[in-house]
């Protein structure tokens, strides 16, 4: 009885998304007292009553920002409005030496309220020296034409007073375009103090720095990282003895060339992924032995050759695989496997990961019940599912079926038929029996081999209609490819809802190793437009060669087109070889379809990290 009496006036629901009576860019007047509720507060403690109290999208919360914003709520002064503040820059206020990004420390401690008149003073005397708008092309002082040099860090200059070569360059970088004057004016009069060509242990044609590799100096070891952050410390030149010295001594371990014939650990196994090793003096990762060396070493070199000799009988296991070469394993189909349903490709990802022996127990029985469902040989003249005598229909993807106690999709249907099976075979025979009345669209198309025109309306049967919606309507009215009512629907409406496919299709992005960004935009025809969207129509609408396409081409391919992140750019991906990646085993020739289904374009960061 007293738990419902006082109920209501003792208990309340915490809100989801709490009322908060300040916007999130503004500060509140914590200490200024204010009439709420009938009673008298400070504003600190009405805000902690709504957020305990009433939702943000409550009457209550909307009347309170709108009666006590005004007095509780402000935004602190921003000298530099909508341009840029420069941090790095230091001026002296009231007395004492602070930087420009300080100011906003200042203002909030001191509620400092933009607009105010100690606002605008700050405002008038420092936003020259505080605030700038960030160039599109930034100037940097050790250029000179095309050619980048390095800045001589440490160095003392006159430049608005003293300072470094480095302050220099940074403040050039942050605030100043590559087209203005000042900037060619400082690059022309610095460039001699500042900039020189940096010593480089890997500047033979070729090659490429080992940064990981270790060095032995003044009896110290250190790696060729940081070997080349000292030369860059001491301002080493390309051309002084000194570097001539260090090249001398440390290029050949600190650079290395990509081998045309990679040396390969195991060439006959695998390697273990577990096992290590002794090599060069210390113990590896004989998958850290086995990148090094097919990084850096021919398949016939004296190193190769020692490498295998030394670490072989360590690193190379006979790895086990469901399926005996040149038998394909299945990517597709799924089997039972520790507990868990897998794709066949992740029973072999298993074996990698656990170093499972050819010669198990494990693998035998494992080979001996799987083999069957998971290997098969690359058919001769492999089986087209919706084929019948010598005219082809199209596959229905998306429909379902159930095949071999799965409910898979036609689309999966028809891949495995053409990846396992023979066309004149009894299987692919089977199986089309079986599956074409529900995967292959035999019904009357409006335009056959020709484009669709989806949006265009026209009249059938005393009912306007999209081109699409008439199309789609032939099938359930069971209207037969081949027969005299189709022939009399497409005489009819070819002319307004068909297109010409183009023979030599219009490719804004053309080359295998070139690709369409699927989240950039371009205006093209007066209309933003979705860089995919745009290939895609001018693909199924126009030719390569005319205009359309080539001025299409030469206005957006720079934005919309991108080059493929390759691993191992005009090298081979060694399918054979399984690494982890983001926490999970691969093959190395996944990589290629990995970076190219997540849009990592060459030159990226991610791309180098890979």
């Amino acid at each position: 009885e007293t738990r419902t009496l006082n109920y209501d006036a003792c208990c309340f629901e915490i809100p989801s998304d709490p009322c908060q009576l300040c916007a999130t860019d503004q500060y509140m007047h914590h200490t200024t007292t204010i009439d709420f509720n009938d009673d008298e507060m400070t504003c600190k403690s009405a805000n902690n009553y709504l957020m305990e109290r009433f939702d943000t999208s409550s009457n209550t919360c909307s009347e309170a920002k709108a009666v006590l914003g005004e007095t509780c709520c402000y935004e602190i002064c921003n000298i530099c409005g909508e341009f840029d503040l420069d941090w790095d820059v230091f001026v002296n206020f009231e007395g004492e030496d602070m930087s420009c990004g300080d100011f906003n420390e200042f203002f909030r401690e001191e509620a400092i309220v933009d607009g105010s008149d100690q606002c605008s003073a700050v405002q008038g005397e420092f936003f020259d020296t505080c605030c700038y708008t960030s160039p599109s092309t930034s100037c940097q002082l050790c250029k000179r034409g095309d050619e980048y040099f390095e800045v001589n860090d440490n160095v003392q200059v006159d430049f608005n007073g003293p300072t470094t070569c480095y302050e220099v360059a940074s403040f050039l970088s942050r605030r100043t375009e590559d087209s203005e004057q000042a900037c060619s004016v400082v690059q022309t009069s610095l460039f001699d103090e500042c900039c020189y060509e940096k010593c480089n242990l890997s500047e033979a044609e070729g090659t490429y720095p080992d940064w990981g590799a270790e060095v032995e100096m003044d009896g110290n070891t250190a790696t060729c990282l940081e070997l080349d952050t000292a030369i860059k410390e001491a301002a080493i030149a390309n051309e002084s003895p000194e570097c001539q010295s260090l090249k001398d001594a440390f290029s050949p371990t600190c650079s290395y060339q990509i081998p045309k014939n990679a040396c390969d650990l195991c060439p006959s196994n695998a390697v273990s992924i577990s096992a290590k090793a002794g090599w060069n003096g210390k113990e590896m990762m004989c998958s850290d032995i086995k990148s090094r060396i097919s990084s850096r070493e021919e398949s016939d070199s004296q190193v190769c050759l020692s490498a295998q000799q030394q670490v072989g009988a360590a690193c190379c296991i006979d790895q086990c695989e469901i399926c005996e070469k040149p038998q394909k394993t299945d990517p597709v189909l799924t089997v039972y496997h520790e507990g868990a349903t897998k794709q066949c490709t992740e029973v072999d990802n298993y074996f990698y990961e656990k170093s499972i022996l050819r010669s198990s127990e494990e693998c035998s029985s494992t080979r001996d019940r799987l083999q069957e469902t998971c290997c098969f040989d690359t058919p001769a003249s492999p089986c087209n599912l919706c084929q019948k005598g010598s005219e082809f229909f199209d596959v229905m993807g998306a429909n379902s079926v159930d095949f071999m106690g799965e409910k898979i999709s036609c689309s999966d249907v028809s891949d495995l038929m053409f990846r396992r099976e023979e066309q004149d075979g009894e299987t692919c025979a089977a199986n089309r029996d079986a599956y074409f009345d529900a995967c292959c669209d035999s019904k009357c198309s409006l335009c056959e081999e020709m484009g669709l025109e989806a949006g265009v309306k026209v009249s059938f049967e005393g009912r306007m209609q999209t081109c699409l919606e008439l199309d789609l309507s032939l099938g359930p009215a069971s209207i037969e490819k081949g027969s005299d009512e189709c022939s009399e629907v497409v005489e009819q409406f070819k002319d307004d809802c068909c297109y010409k496919k183009p023979d030599e299709p219009c490719q804004i992005c053309a080359g295998e190793n070139f690709s369409t960004k699927k989240d950039t935009s371009v205006l093209y025809l007066g209309t933003e437009t979705k860089c995919d969207q745009l290939s895609n129509y001018l693909g199924s609408r126009e030719e390569q060669q005319g205009q359309a396409c080539q001025i299409a081409t030469t206005q957006h391919s720079d934005t919309c087109c991108y080059e493929h992140c390759s691993l191992c750019g005009d090298g081979k991906a060694d399918w054979e070889t399984f690494v982890n990646y983001n926490g999970r085993a691969m093959s190395c020739g996944d990589f290629e379809w990995v970076l190219r289904g997540d849009g990592v374009a060459a030159g990226d960061e991610e791309c180098g990290a890979v």
